[in-house]
């Protein structure tokens, strides 16, 4: 993660904040090739608009009912590979995971969302390394059953944000940090691990198998988080079992 950097040897493109009558910037730089057992998304977080209100009603339901449609139609479509709510009533209220060539293509997307459309949420995407193969057992187990249940489950989500003024990492500091990845996955604590390409302030995710007092500690164990790099926000995310893949590709900690 930039300077603290999970994974990527360089860091391009850019941030797009998305809502509802705000058009898309084209992005035109090219993003680095990922490296063996990850790909390039784009991670959209989804927070409250502008005129989000709180409670329901006929007009919000409607509303509630033509996002849930559109996410399965992005979904269907092979470009929504991820997506679930946020536990709790913080200002971010879910995340969409999408495999497509461009942020401007998930921006396209997400922007036929009619609680996007509605002002009632808005949505920033950033390009993202993650695990090879997110969504691809759930998408051929729906395909193969359409009317199985599904099941949802909830994950420790933490956002990974710089620290303004904070001294870039030495190589060691850096090992050190990879080598805590390394350990946390080996113990099988996380589900999905990876750095943003942008410049933006959030510099990586951590998704973990544990409850969320383990996912602080762990976290909070990182050599980053404790000599003041980075900071955390940690936050419970529920998303359908089987999303996620089994397995993670191996950290190259180096020496």
């Amino acid at each position: 993660m930039r300077g603290a950097n999970v994974l990527a040897a360089a860091v391009l493109s850019g941030c797009v904040s998305l809502c509802a009558a705000v058009p898309v910037s084209a992005q035109t730089a090219s993003l680095p090739a990922p490296p063996p057992g990850m790909e390039t998304y784009y991670f959209g977080l989804l927070y409250r608009g502008p005129a989000w209100t709180p409670g329901e009603t006929e007009a919000t339901r409607k509303i509630q009912e033509g996002h849930m449609a559109n996410i399965q139609r992005m979904a269907d479509a092979g470009a929504l590979v991820a997506a679930g709510p946020m536990d709790g009533d913080g200002p971010l209220r879910g995340i969409f995971i999408f495999k497509v060539k461009t942020a401007d293509e998930a921006g396209k997307l997400a922007a036929e969302d009619p609680a996007i459309k509605a002002g009632r949420l808005t949505l920033e995407i950033h390009p993202w390394w993650g695990p090879a193969g997110i969504g691809a057992r759930y998408a051929a187990e729906h395909k193969a059953d359409p009317s199985a249940k599904v099941n949802m489950r909830t994950y420790q989500l933490a956002l990974l944000k710089g620290v303004d003024g904070a001294q870039a990492a030495t190589s060691g500091q850096q090992r050190a940090h990879l080598q805590h990845i390394a350990d946390m996955q080996g113990a099988g604590k996380l589900a999905a691990v990876g750095p943003m390409l942008d410049d933006g302030p959030l510099l990586g995710v951590f998704v973990f198998n544990t409850d969320a007092d383990e996912a602080r500690k762990l976290a909070a164990a990182d050599p980053h988080i404790k000599d003041g790099r980075m900071r955390l926000e940690l936050l419970t995310w529920w998303c359908a079992d089987h999303v996620l893949p089994d397995t993670l590709p191996p950290v190259p900690v180096g020496k």
